[in-house]
């Protein structure tokens, strides 16, 4: 869930689809408390903070106080953007992994 916007909620037993639903989290309706359990429960189940941060997030929406926890650093992200056709990105890609997978 981003700023209030749709949740949606699925439920799969032994890889077939049983239950789906998307709605808007109101703070008092039963929604709420269908999709505050669903995070929940959720929350409990996931060890990495950073889900479990944007979790307490989002339980807000539907009335939970779920505790933050302290990120470990990340690490810097660099992205790679290559242009042009796909022969050419493939060609320069190759060339950098072997720059970077040789050092």
């Amino acid at each position: 869930m981003i700023d209030g916007m749709n949740a949606e909620v699925a439920l799969f037993r032994e890889g077939v689809l049983v239950f789906r639903v998307t709605r808007v989290a109101g703070m008092r309706d039963d929604w709420a408390a269908i999709l505050g359990r669903v995070i929940e429960t959720t929350w409990e189940s996931i060890e990495s903070p950073y889900c479990r941060n944007t979790l307490a997030d989002a339980g807000k929406y539907a009335g939970l106080t779920l505790p933050q926890e302290t990120e470990p650093v990340r690490k810097p992200f660099v992205g790679t953007v290559v242009l042009g056709t796909e022969e050419e990105r493939t060609e320069v890609l190759e060339a950098l992994r072997k720059v970077y997978t040789s050092t």
